[in-house]
């Protein structure tokens, strides 16, 4: 885990970005996601805005998972203006 899960909150915030899981949860809900056996994993990757974030997302949808924002940086990775958007983690 990137960072401790203490409370509901730190849950939210690993979801709150993750917009494939929080579109699946608003067309099945609760129980469909259970049933349908989506697989969602946690680990950095580029939201929809292009900001690189540690959360929940689904594994095999349309989500750029990337080695985190430091690694990117190093490798060269991504370009400038990418590089210059905010994380958050």
């Amino acid at each position: 885990m990137q960072f401790r899960v203490e409370c509901l909150a730190d849950v939210l915030l690993m979801v709150a970005g993750s917009d494939e899981v929080v579109t699946l949860v608003h067309e099945r809900g609760v129980e469909g996601m259970k049933k349908s056996g989506v697989m969602t994993k946690s680990g950095w990757f580029r939201d929809s805005g292009g900001v690189v974030r540690w959360g929940i997302e689904v594994v095999g949808g349309d989500v750029e998972w990337v080695d985190g924002p430091e690694r990117m940086e190093e490798d060269g990775r991504g370009s400038e203006e990418q590089k210059n958007k905010k994380v958050i983690d």
